[in-house]
Order: C-alpha cells, then structure tokens, then sequence
C-alpha cells in the first residue's frame, strides 16, 4: 500500500515502479525523498515494546511477561500461536546481549539468573 500510494498517490492504484527503494530512503541533497528505511524503523519499534516487556510496569507488559515468561521468569521455550511473539522475541534476545547494567551496591543482584 505505501509503495502503491508513493508512486501513484492512491494505496489503491498499482503502478509500475521505476526507481529502486534505497535511491528512495537517501538524503534530498543525494537525489532521494529523504524516506526511513521500512526495516530500520520496525526494529526500532520491536526494540522498544522489547524494552517495555523487561522493564515496564503497565498492565500490557505484566500481561505479556505472565505470558511469555516461566515462572523462574526466564523467556519460554515452546510456542505459542502469536503474531507479536516471533518480533518480539528477536528483540528480547538481541537487546540481552546488547545491555549491560551497573552493580551499584550489589543488593539487587541475583546469583543465579544474572550475567
């Protein structure tokens, strides 16, 4: 639809497409529309409801970690029918390995589920 809806001006009309999506998503001053890559901009929207899943406290994120998560609060291993799930795991598991934290004074750190 955004394709359809950039080169015809209606989501609906399909046209033919005569100029490649990267020459699109570059800067005006190097002859593009000045367009966010698609995928660059899902990551980033997957990466922060990953953020919200570990760290939040609304009723979505508690909801989402009663669900997705064992009660060692460790992410489950089988699957479960979800289009949100496979995304948002992805970004569970690359933001883990991405962050670190700060010990402090050490009263928070957990033995046995800390790295």
């Amino acid at each position: 639809m955004l394709r359809n809806f950039i080169w015809s001006g209606n989501p609906a009309n399909r046209k033919a497409i005569t100029v490649n999506w990267d020459s699109c998503c570059k800067p005006y001053n190097e002859g593009g529309l000045n367009m966010r890559k698609l995928k660059e901009v899902n990551n980033a929207l997957i990466l922060k409801m990953a953020w919200s899943f570990l760290n939040g406290e609304s009723q979505f994120a508690k909801y989402m970690r009663s669900k997705y998560c064992n009660r060692d609060g460790d992410l489950i291993e089988y699957h479960k029918r979800s289009s949100l799930w496979p995304g948002l795991k992805w970004g569970i598991v690359y933001m883990k390995k991405q962050t670190t934290w700060a010990v402090g004074d050490g009263s928070t750190i957990d033995l046995w589920r800390d790295s």
